[in-house]
């Protein structure tokens, strides 16, 4: 039974840490292709088109923080950066999908007309809406892995067994030295009972 449920943790913790490599390469995805969606679109991005190539930037980041997540310090920085962008994620969404008109004015360009800049905002809307939930997911199983797990350590089979082996060593030592320390107790005693005995039985017959 023991060993059934240290396999199931061990499962659900590799399950964790391919799930959280995977979103953070999806974040990274997404980001990139944030920013390449503002230079097509724009070769000199003006204020709006700034806005989001900014924010596909701090996705990069939010997703490379993820994947050389190893000390708290970059723990801190991915959840960081991974919230502000969802929360720039979620708003871009909702702006395109409740002023697809204005945005599509904004990114006005003689290489597109406007009916296929609005089906592009529109796909990009959902595209926003979607990154975001990969980032919710990504601040999920970052506080998961490096919290939760933390306090939770998975303990391999060659752990357990080592940490056994380890306890069996100092059980045999501890008794080794409390069988070494009772037979000195013994020994004192009895030739502490032999020095009285012989030492009286002595003094009467030569005293």
């Amino acid at each position: 039974m023991v060993l059934l449920r240290r396999a199931e943790r061990g499962c659900w913790h590799t399950c964790a840490v391919y799930s959280f490599i995977f979103i953070n390469s999806l974040i990274i995805v997404g980001g990139l292709s944030t920013m390449s969606m503002v230079l097509v679109l724009q070769k000199h991005p003006k204020a709006p088109g700034l806005a989001i190539l900014f924010l596909g930037l701090g996705t990069v980041f939010a997703g490379l923080a993820g994947l050389l997540e190893q000390k708290r310090s970059v723990c801190i920085a991915h959840g960081v950066l991974c919230s502000l962008s969802a929360f720039g994620s979620a708003v871009l969404s909702l702006f395109i999908f409740s002023n697809k008109v204005k945005i599509v004015k904004q990114f006005e360009s003689p290489q597109f007309d406007d009916v296929e800049l609005s089906k592009f905002f529109w796909s990009a809307a959902w595209a926003f809406l979607f990154l975001f939930v990969i980032e919710v997911l990504g601040i999920f199983f970052g506080f998961l892995l490096h919290c939760y797990l933390s306090l939770h350590p998975y303990e391999t089979l060659d752990e357990t067994r080592q940490r056994r082996a380890q306890g069996f060593f100092n059980f045999h030592k501890d008794i080794g030295a409390a069988s070494e320390a009772a037979n000195t107790r013994q020994a004192k005693s009895l030739a502490s009972k032999m020095t009285k005995k012989y030492g009286k039985w002595s003094h009467e017959i030569f005293g």
